[in-house]
C-alpha cells in the first residue's frame, strides 16, 4: 500500500492498516486499538477538514465522541413498529422516518433521523 508524505511529495509505502470500515456503529476502543496499540486518535466533526500533515500513529474519526450505531441490519425482516422498538432502543432520540422502498432520500445531514424503507399502512416488512 502506497500513501503520499505530502511534506516531501514523495510515494511512501507502508504496511500498517490506514483504514477501518468495520468499526461502523463499534467503540473506539473495541476496533482501532485492538489492531493499532499505540494509535493517537482524533474525533473530528463530520465535515469538518482533516489536517494534511502526516503523522503516522494518528487516527482520524469522523463524527461525535459518542459514536452511536449508525445501522440496524438486524431489524431487516422485521414489521415497522417492531424495527421501530429495536432503534429506539438503541438510539432513543432517534427521529424514526419510513419511506416506500425505492424512494428517494433527502441530502441533508440529521444525526438523529434514521430511515426505515417499507411501509406502516398496512405494516409490512421492514427491508
Amino acid at each position: 500500500m502506497w500513501k503520499r508524505d505530502t511534506s516531501t511529495r514523495r510515494q511512501i509505502k507502508t504496511t500498517a492498516k490506514t483504514s477501518w470500515p468495520e468499526v461502523v456503529g463499534m467503540t473506539v476502543e473495541a476496533a482501532i486499538l485492538n489492531d493499532k496499540p499505540d494509535a493517537d486518535i482524533v474525533v473530528l466533526p463530520v465535515g469538518s477538514p482533516a489536517t494534511k500533515d502526516l503523522r503516522p500513529n494518528r487516527v482520524g474519526i469522523f463524527g461525535t465522541d459518542t459514536m452511536t450505531k449508525t445501522s440496524w441490519p438486524e431489524v431487516v425482516g422485521m414489521t415497522i413498529e417492531a424495527a421501530k422498538a429495536a432503534i429506539l432502543k438503541d438510539k432513543p432520540d432517534a427521529d424514526i422516518v419510513v419511506l416506500p422502498v425505492g424512494s428517494p432520500m433527502t441530502r441533508d445531514l440529521r444525526p438523529n433521523r434514521v430511515h426505515i424503507f417499507g411501509s406502516d399502512t398496512p405494516p409490512q416488512l421492514a427491508s
